[in-house]
């Protein structure tokens, strides 16, 4: 690169001071690039992940929510209960998220 900068110098007329800044721009977006790729496989993933998302999402659905001959069901009638219930992620299974929890949902209560 110094060799052809000092060449333009010579025979183009180029100042030395615009061949440093065009070498610096260039170390500083190299630099710059160098710092961005190791996050390419991450986005890499991110867009295979969105694209499988967004198949699912575009997928029509094998149930109409409006149609004439589904079952409706007016009111639903009774209490749901928990009791003890424990949970952790499969990612984290030694952290627990809910460590006995008990409550009612009472019908009709939201």
């Amino acid at each position: 690169g110094f060799w052809y900068g000092a060449k333009l110098v010579r025979d183009e007329g180029f100042s030395i001071g615009g061949i440093l800044i065009v070498f610096f721009s260039l170390i500083t977006a190299m630099f710059g690039l160098g710092q961005a790729a190791p996050h390419l496989q991450s986005v890499a993933q991110a867009r295979g992940a969105a694209f499988t998302l967004w198949n699912i999402i575009d997928t029509p659905s094998k149930i109409t929510i409006n149609h004439p001959d589904g079952v409706k069901k007016e009111d639903l009638i009774g209490d749901i209960k928990f009791t003890n219930v424990h949970f952790s992620y499969p990612s984290r299974a030694d952290v627990p998220v809910l460590i006995g929890l008990s409550f009612t949902a009472q019908s009709g209560q939201t």
